[in-house]
């Protein structure tokens, strides 16, 4: 499981840029990372842009993510609203995840385009990126 993290703090929102391969390992342990560097920055929103990951999830990994792998994350309440920002190629695999993980309770949302990410993650914020 090798991947790189990149973690820097808004005024608004924890940013995380991620790189390395991508395997369902890798995201699980990516996320648990998340978690920790949002305690640790009193951070409860998260940008996570995963554009420097390569490869893709199968379905039954997109769906187990969310299900298996990020019940923690839920339960630790850290995390109000969360964003991944991916490439344009990947998009087909967006809406399950994205369907998939907003139907067990996490507020996150899927973009293409960085600043309709933060656009979305920031919206109802007085505080500038």
């Amino acid at each position: 499981m090798e991947y790189q993290l990149n973690i820097r703090k808004s005024n608004a929102y924890l940013h995380v840029c991620v790189a390395g391969l991508r395997t369902r390992q890798t995201v699980a342990a990516v996320a648990k990372e998340i978690l920790t560097a949002c305690v640790d920055h009193e951070a409860d929103k998260v940008l996570v842009d995963v554009r420097g990951l390569e490869g893709r999830l199968s379905i039954f990994d997109a769906r187990s993510i969310p299900v298996d792998d990020f019940p923690e994350i839920r339960q630790a309440g850290v995390i109000t609203k969360a964003v991944i920002v991916d490439t344009e190629e990947r998009k087909w695999r967006h809406h399950f995840f994205e369907a998939i993980a907003r139907r067990h309770g996490y507020n996150i949302r899927i973009f293409r385009d960085f600043d309709s990410a933060v656009m979305w993650l920031c919206a109802n914020e007085n505080v500038t990126t």
